[in-house]
């Protein structure tokens, strides 16, 4: 027998298919498929990723029959000899997507990948399943001459879910489903076959559930909404001086932002202690940590964000906070620029990088400013400065090609506050209180 599964699942009991004991056969029970509805074009469903699925029975539990000849003489018990075992997960990974895609919902990862899938880091949710009930009955009709590739039969299983949120970094969702199959006909590895056609029954039935839909899907008109109100901040002064005469005050003003597993960069624009980054970075997260360059951390509160412009808006907890000024005019092709972050590692946070604006470019009617400014993955949300230290956009993107291109792109300022309703009082007396407090 040359598949993993089953080997798993088939006892000693089946090498002995010639002899003329019988035993009963398993009931299947019926499973009923649920109706998928797909998800509509008003939804917008989270990215997700089948990472695993093990099962857990205990070992030796009968779990069907083993069936030998072409008239399926029950010849042997079906016993699980696995114990816990997590089972190949290729074929279920397949399974998976082509349900998944059927109803309109994103997978992502690719099996053949045989090194890290850079595509995996897309995915917001990550989704296993736990078999803890199981039965088949399966038969081979051509055992008694050594061929032990060609069955047919029925199967049953229970599947418990498990949806992990990366941003939460926690369980977010658990449902149990059912899944049944019937292999009439003498199939090539009907064995497996079987027990993939149930699993692709429990998958559907994961999909109708209701609870999972909501978790995964959220409506793209509530995605793209610009606050109706508008929001007014102290104004920071702006900067005259080159960045050098005071940098010692721009480095603090940049942090390192956690939402989940990874990290992303961000920087205040009000002494009050509001804050920008990519919404990316902290998806649907209600409240974020925020690290300083001190290494001290705060909790901040998502006020706002904008998905197609990939901007969010954070309140921290505390006030008086070293700030960035916005600067009033749009930078130009050729001007000396800086970015800020943290890249990589958090252990690298407030990194300067120099570089210049290299272009303007529009994708999908959006603009962002190009520069070959030195940005990495974690930098994202961390703002890029001009000459004097003025904030003209904020770090959204990388191009690799291979390894970093040096076509970096970022929102321009302007319209990463646009997007969030966000306005400036036109005094800035008690952002120069501060700034000179801490001078």
């Amino acid at each position: 027998m040359n598949n993993q599964l089953a080997i798993s699942l088939l006892s000693a009991g089946l090498l002995l298919a010639g002899c003329a004991s019988r035993v009963a056969v398993e009931q299947v029970q019926e499973v009923q498929p649920k109706s998928v509805p797909p998800f509509a074009t008003g939804e917008v469903a989270r990215p997700l990723e089948f990472r695993k699925i093990v099962v857990k029975l205990p070992r030796g539990e009968r779990i069907g029959s083993l069936q030998a000849g072409t008239l399926c003489v029950e010849k042997a018990p079906l016993t699980w000899q696995g114990g816990r075992v997590t089972l190949p997960v290729e074929e279920f990974i397949q399974v998976f997507r082509e349900e998944l895609e059927k109803a309109n919902c994103p997978v992502v990862g690719n099996p053949d990948t045989l090194f890290e899938d850079p595509a995996e880091w897309d995915a917001e949710y990550l989704v296993a399943g736990l078999i803890k009930e199981m039965k088949a009955n399966i038969c081979y009709p051509y055992a008694n001459a050594g061929n032990y590739d060609t069955a047919r039969g029925s199967t049953y299983m229970k599947v418990d879910w498990q949806v992990y949120s990366r941003l939460r970094r926690r369980v977010i969702y658990e449902a149990s489903t059912e899944g049944v199959s019937h292999l009439p006909t003498d199939t090539d590895r009907g064995d497996v076959q079987a027990f993939m056609a149930a699993f692709a029954v429990a998958t559907q039935n994961l999909l109708a559930d209701n609870g999972f839909r909501q978790v995964v899907s959220k409506p793209k008109d509530e995605q793209r909404e610009r606050p109706e109100e508008p929001l007014r901040l102290a104004k920071v002064p702006p900067y005259t001086e080159a960045l050098s005469q005071h940098i010692h005050r721009v480095r603090p003003a940049v942090v390192t932002v956690f939402a989940g597993e990874g990290h992303g960069s961000g920087f205040f624009i009000s002494v009050d202690g509001h804050l920008l980054t990519n919404e990316h970075v902290v998806r649907d997260a209600r409240f974020v940590t925020i690290k300083l360059i001190t290494g001290r951390e705060i909790v901040g509160e998502v006020l706002r964000k904008n998905v197609a412009r990939d901007v969010a808006l954070v309140k921290a907890e505390e006030t008086g906070m070293l700030a960035l000024p916005i600067k009033d005019t749009s930078a130009n092709v050729g001007d000396d620029v800086y970015a800020i972050g943290s890249p990589i590692d958090e252990q690298y946070s407030a990194t300067l990088t120099k570089g210049i604006v290299s272009g303007f470019r529009v994708q999908d009617d959006l603009k962002y400013i190009q520069s070959d400014v030195n940005i990495l993955p974690g930098s994202s949300g961390g703002p890029l400065v001009d000459a004097q230290g003025n904030v003209v956009g904020l770090a959204v993107s990388i191009l690799f090609v291979g390894a970093p291109s040096g076509l970096n792109f970022f929102v321009p300022i302007d319209e990463a506050l646009d997007a969030l309703n966000l306005d400036f009082d036109s005094s800035p007396d008690k952002a120069l209180c501060l700034v000179h407090e801490h001078d």
